[in-house]
Order: structure tokens, then sequence, then C-alpha cells
């Protein structure tokens, strides 16, 4: 015999009922989402994991050991070496000797009678690349002479590139320099050394440089930290590639010059064999040239970081991204506030060359490298010190 419901019991009866259901129908939902969530997650996975492989494929195809003629290429340094006073001469000097097909290369330095941060930076990852690509059977190559001004020779030992090079001077340098006008140049291969050498870098600018409080917060927040991020990703690889600073005070000219660089692809490179490459072929087609792909990196806020932010928001519908993802918007951020700052900001990477000429970026193309990775370098004005 079925139970009579009085009209009341019978409404909160059908009201359980209705709850109950609509509560399977969340839970369901709820394991329908989850389920969609893992499975997107899991292609994710699979996506970066593809990626990486190539990236990694590449890696070791263009590290590969190079069999180069016996012989030694001499490359002659005449006058100043350095992006901050002629860039012409610089970029022509380090195109004649990055791709060097002989067994030994001697830097003349007799002539030389300066070398500014950018051509030690040069120089050092140079030598770097050389002994990077080397034959197994090789020792490294890469010697120097001494110069006949003392003050270069001076400058390239406090500066650490003649014991790099394992070039020791003819005669003891009688020169005292100022360690807190300089962070000496030094090759890093641990992340872990970020915030160290960062930290080295800002306390010159403290106490040198023509920056307000705020601009220096803007410009360490904005500009210093991006780029620290960037060459730590792109240095640090499978080799330990690893990646460079030097930074100096130059009392004369009055300027901060700061170079922070790596030995790794170039922009190009990492564009090409990163997660936005479709996106790339669409906004680029028939060009070859490093400096259109720096400056795609820049105007379209592209990145060829394997965690790239437009992998995971079309996936997740949201931006999840990791620490490094945004390279493309970060560089971009870079030019606008050095721009806004006054900061003059070059980039080298492998056959690509960017600066800044009246706070707009300038890019250009070269047949052949003009450095063994990315280097950026900054110029920013230094105050009246007493």
């Amino acid at each position: 015999m079925k139970k009579k419901f009085s009209k009341g019991e019978l409404a909160r009866y059908l009201a359980k009922k209705n709850i109950r259901s609509s509560r399977k129908r969340k839970l369901a939902s709820v394991r329908l989402q989850r389920e969609k969530r893992k499975k997107s997650k899991n292609k994710v996975l699979n996506l970066l994991n593809e990626y990486k492989g190539k990236r990694q494929k590449f890696l070791k195809n263009y590290f590969r050991h190079i069999k180069r003629k016996s012989g030694t290429t001499t490359i002659s340094i005449v006058g100043d070496l350095g992006l901050e006073t002629d860039p012409s001469m610089f970029l022509t000097m380090a195109s004649s000797f990055i791709e060097f097909q002989t067994t030994c290369v001697l830097f003349d330095l007799k002539d030389c009678t300066r070398i500014w941060p950018t051509g030690i930076t040069l120089l050092c990852s140079f030598a770097k690349w050389a002994e990077m690509t080397n034959m197994p059977s090789s020792s490294r190559k890469i010697s120097s002479t001494n110069s006949l001004n003392n003050q270069v020779n001076d400058y390239l030992a406090h500066c650490g590139f003649y014991d790099f090079v394992g070039i020791k001077l003819k005669t003891k340098s009688s020169v005292i320099y100022d360690d807190s006008r300089i962070v000496k140049i030094q090759r890093e291969t641990n992340k872990g050394k970020i915030n160290e050498r960062e930290n080295q870098v800002i306390s010159v600018l403290e106490q040198y440089s023509a920056f307000t409080a705020d601009q220096l917060e803007d410009f360490i927040d904005n500009v210093l930290t991006e780029v620290f991020n960037n060459v730590t990703e792109h240095g640090i690889t499978f080799r330990d590639d690893g990646w460079w600073v030097l930074a100096q005070y130059h009392e004369k000219t009055k300027i901060v010059s700061i170079c922070i660089a790596d030995n790794g692809i170039g922009i190009k490179n990492s564009l090409l064999t990163g997660p936005q490459l479709e996106f790339i072929k669409k906004e680029i087609k028939n060009v070859s040239g490093e400096g259109d792909y720096m400056n795609l990196s820049f105007s379209k806020n592209v990145s060829g970081a394997i965690t790239a932010s437009e992998i995971r928001k079309s996936f997740f519908g949201r931006n999840t991204v990791e620490r490094g993802a945004r390279r493309g918007q970060g560089l971009k951020v870079i030019i606008e506030k050095c721009a806004e700052l006054d900061v003059g900001f070059s980039i080298l990477s492998r056959k690509g060359y960017m600066t800044l000429v009246n706070g707009k970026a300038e890019f250009k193309s070269f047949p052949r490298d003009i450095f063994s990775g990315t280097m950026y370098h900054f110029i920013v004005r230094a105050r009246d010190v007493l």
C-alpha cells in the first residue's frame, strides 16, 4: 500500500528530491570539468615535453664540436674597442672573428688604447664559445698579447680578462682600482647567483648613477631583474653554458656601463625552437634576418621560452604562467623603460643588433655572428661624484 502524502509533505519530499538531483548534477559537472582540466594539463605537458625535446636536439647540434683548419687567425685591435664609443667599429670587429675557422685565434692588443666593458664581455664570451665548440682532443686556442698601453693591461687584468685567457702581465700593475666602481666579469653557471650578482650591479648604480630613488627602483624592477632572468634561462642549458656580468662606473665619461650576457642560441633560434613557432611563421614570411626576429619579439610580445604564456592561455583559458614565460612582453617593457629613463640600451644576439635611437628601437641583421650568444648593454648617466 502506497503511502499517502499531505500537500505539505509532498512539497517537502519533492523539494528534497530536487536538491539531491541538483547535487548529483553539480557533482557530475565538477567531475567532468576535473577530467577536462586533467586532459588539458596532460596535453600541455606533452606539448611542452615535445618542445623541450626539439630544443635539446637543436642545442646538441648547435653546440656540436667544430673541426677547424690548422693555423692562427690574428685579430688586431687598434684604438678603442667598445659599443660605448664606436658601435660601428665594434660590430665590424666582432663579425670578423666570432665565426673563426682556424684552430687558434690571437688577439693582438699592442696598439689597443682602451677596451670598454662591452669589449671585455665580447672577448670573454667568444673565448668560452671557442672552448665549447672545440674538438674534444683540442685544448683552448684563444690567446692574447699584452698592450703597449699599461692602463689597458691594468684594466684587462683587473677585469679578469687576462686570467680567463691565461695571460700574465709582463710588468706588475701599479694601479689600484676602487672595487666599488666595478663588478668584475665572471661566468656564472648557477641560477642561485642571480641575486648576488644583481645586488653588485645595484650597488654601483646606487653610488654613481644619476637616478633618483624612484627611477632606480623602476630600473631595477622593470629592466635589470628581467634581463637577469632572461640570460640565466637561456645561458644555463644542458651544457651549463653560463652567463656573464660586468659593470663599471667611468669617471671621465660620467657613465655606468652594464653588460649582461649569455652563450646561448640567440633570440632568433630561441623563437624558432619555441612553442609560438606557428604564430611566428604567420607574422614573418620569407624573412630570415635575426634583426627581424628580434623586432617581432618586441613588437608582438612573442617569446622563445618553453613556458610561453600563449600556450597556457590557449588550454586553460586563464593567465597562469611560470617565471620567465613572458619574455617578449618583458623585452618590450625594457625598451620602453630605458627610453623613459634616458638609458642607452643595445642588444647583440648572434647575427642581430638592436639599439635605442632617440627613444625608438632600431634593428639590424648581419651576415655573420656579432656575438657568441646574447648581450644586453646599458649606459646609465652618472652623477657628479665629489
